[in-house]
């Protein structure tokens, strides 16, 4: 199941005694994390402390043994082990490396002292086990995902980004327009952890006024790197010279490497590339987004874009970024004269 299906689940008062939060954003682990201590203060009527372990640093099996000694906390616990290598497959890679065969006596161990704690035996005890990726091949995850143990935090993106920013706000009693949610999220970009920030930042400066505008995101989100390249192509396919070059200014105040600079213009002119000549074919914009992997307003206006140029043109700016490329990777060229030179030859030339 995924995070929205465990808070509902919490909601009500459902908890389970272990828990495995898969996926690699914390902030949304960070939240729920929040949620559960709140909901199970909530249902006991006592507040449970929160110990948190690196799971790198403590051996699995030893950590499992201790949660059934007696301790202090006699409020109850909820342990936050991250980054524990059991739950996915290179463990068992290691473990044939060291000469220990899949399904050894340590790992059977480990599996039975998980299963005792699914099993709820602790009394006022809630284990969360934070990891990137899991192997669902192995035994025990697939007995936690059957469980509703396994809880998946996929990174919300395109309209699930701009519908959780939406609701945000309306926590906060604000609407928002979806001219301003629109760019709001293509400044900010899909860091969760930086658009809730900039939220704040909004939610603070309109203080009694209900209503977010885009004059208001505007004024207080300053752009993404994302953003300014996207105005840097778009500058670029205008033939606009002075503008390009703000746009390029922009983003070396933003510490960008001209090297990461280069590599964002030329993904830019791909993905051009690529939705001309499926705009060409007649392929919607919705399923265009879905072969590009694109949020639908980011394939919007590359649409917009693509009129700014021909297919041969494209082709020819791709080749160009090519040669640039090989010529700084081989000390022919400064990186960041190399960018200016492509920005006045992009915007100069027929």
């Amino acid at each position: 199941m995924d995070y929205r299906q465990a808070r509902t689940k919490m909601q009500r008062g459902e908890f389970q005694p272990l828990y495995l939060f898969c996926g690699s954003d914390g902030f949304l682990k960070e939240k729920m994390l929040d949620y559960l201590l709140q909901q199970l203060e909530k249902k006991t009527g006592r507040s449970f402390y929160l110990e948190r372990v690196d799971g790198q640093e403590v051996e699995l099996g030893e950590l499992l043994q201790s949660f059934h000694q007696v301790t202090i906390f006699s409020q109850g616990r909820v342990v936050w082990v991250s980054g524990t290598p059991y739950f996915s497959s290179s463990t068992s890679r290691g473990a044939e490396e060291k000469g220990q065969k899949k399904g050894s006596g340590k790992d059977k161990e480990i599996e039975q002292e998980l299963i005792s704690l699914a099993r709820g035996r602790e009394k006022d005890l809630v284990v969360i086990f934070s990891v990137g990726n899991v192997d669902r091949r192995k035994k025990m995850v697939k007995s936690m995902e059957k469980a509703g143990m396994l809880v998946e935090f996929p990174a919300p993106k395109g309209s699930a980004l701009a519908d959780w920013a939406r609701g945000e706000l309306e926590r906060e009693g604000k609407s928002i327009d979806q001219e301003a949610l629109t760019l709001l999220t293509e400044r900010v970009g899909e860091d969760l952890s930086l658009l809730r920030n900039e939220l704040d930042k909004v939610v603070l400066y309109l203080g009694t006024e209900s209503h977010v505008t885009a004059d208001v995101v505007r004024r207080l989100v300053p752009e993404s790197s994302q953003g300014n390249i996207f105005n840097l192509v778009g500058a670029i396919g205008k033939k606009n010279v002075s503008d390009a070059f703000v746009h390029l200014s922009r983003m070396r105040q933003q510490n960008e490497h001209p090297m990461v600079i280069l590599a964002m213009v030329a993904r830019q002119f791909r993905l051009l590339y690529q939705a001309l000549q499926l705009k060409e074919q007649g392929v919607p914009p919705r399923h265009i987004s879905s072969q590009l992997k694109l949020p639908f307003f980011a394939v919007q206006e590359l649409l917009a874009q693509v009129d700014l140029y021909t297919e041969a043109a494209l082709a020819k700016t791709l080749s160009l970024l090519k040669t640039i490329d090989y010529e700084i990777k081989t000390g022919r060229r400064d990186a960041a004269d190399a960018l200016e030179y492509l920005v006045l030859k992009l915007t100069t030339e027929t």
